[in-house]
């Protein structure tokens, strides 16, 4: 799978001066003007959510609806690119509402993952623009794969976290292999009761980084795909972390996951997988994730 973003543009002077233009007024949105402008929402990515707009109704119905510096906004060519879930509710609710209006703005406003559209989106919403079926696991597992590699010590500073845009920023390089894991974790249903599925997909993309004939084989395994003794290491640990799902947390699973790997690789079979200190990472799986902070700048 292959993931691309636009390349982002420097500021120039005719952007600049563009904006210098936009026009700002303070108008009221009666529920008639609110359909009209709506008929301009031509080509928004987003699909209504309709719960959303509920709660906007509620509020509205209810008078507690506020005035906000939130607009609603349109590019130069006319088109709606903020405030369709509050034009809908507006139309649908029978309220007047005075609101802000920006009009004018530069076409690039209306594709821009930095800009607050007044609905929260959340990093998965870009990612299934950019054709990642399984957005929300794969956003989840790069975090995931990034607060592995920084380790504790970030941890208790405050560094274990990625921003949306740096996810982002980390899909454009990603290997393929990446985004299989999360696909083919994402189809295991019956993996979801074992452990999250994002931190699976992190697990069996740094095994297969490793040596990913071994991952495949390993993950039949622990999937049930392949039938194999119950002391094999991924049943081992498959049954080890459904008895105690509630005890382990995701740097326990870390050190149990890479644990029955290596017994795996060894040819070894284990009654119970054992955690032995900080998690041992294989050469490939400690590459994989300096790789990852070489995407970020942070190595």
């Amino acid at each position: 799978m292959t993931a691309t973003l636009s390349e982002t543009k420097h500021l120039g002077n005719d952007f600049i001066q563009a904006c210098m233009y936009v026009d700002l007024s303070f108008e009221l949105i009666t529920p008639e003007i609110a359909k009209q402008m709506l008929e301009h929402n031509t080509s928004n990515y987003r699909k209504l959510t309709e719960a959303q707009v509920v709660r906007y109704i509620k509020d509205l119905v209810s008078n507690l609806w506020t005035h906000t510096t939130a607009t609603i906004a349109f590019t130069e060519s006319g088109v709606l690119v903020d405030g369709q879930h509050r034009l809908h509710a507006i139309a649908r609710s029978g309220k007047s509402v005075w609101m802000f209006i920006m009009r004018n703005l530069p076409e690039e406003f209306a594709d821009d993952p930095n800009q607050d559209k007044g609905k929260m989106r959340s990093v998965g919403v870009y990612l299934n623009k950019l054709g990642v079926k399984n957005a929300t696991t794969a956003a989840s597992a790069i975090r995931i794969c990034y607060r592995l590699a920084v380790g504790a010590s970030a941890t208790r500073n405050g560094n274990s976290s990625l921003t949306d845009s740096q996810v982002l920023k980390c899909v454009n390089y990603m290997p393929g292999l990446f985004f299989d894991w999360v696909d083919a974790v994402s189809a295991a249903g019956s993996l979801k009761k074992v452990f999250a599925p994002s931190v699976s997909a992190a697990f069996f993309y740094l095994a297969a980084c490793h040596n990913e004939a071994a991952a495949q084989a390993f993950f039949d395994v622990y999937s049930k795909r392949t039938d194999e003794s119950s002391c094999h290491p991924a049943n081992t640990l498959r049954e080890q972390l459904l008895s105690n799902r509630k005890l382990i947390d995701n740097d326990k699973f870390f050190n149990l996951a890479f644990s029955a790997f290596a017994s795996a690789l060894r040819g070894e079979s284990r009654k119970v997988i054992r955690v032995f200190g900080e998690t041992q990472l294989p050469t490939g799986s400690t590459k994989a994730l300096n790789n990852l902070l070489e995407i970020l700048g942070t190595n």
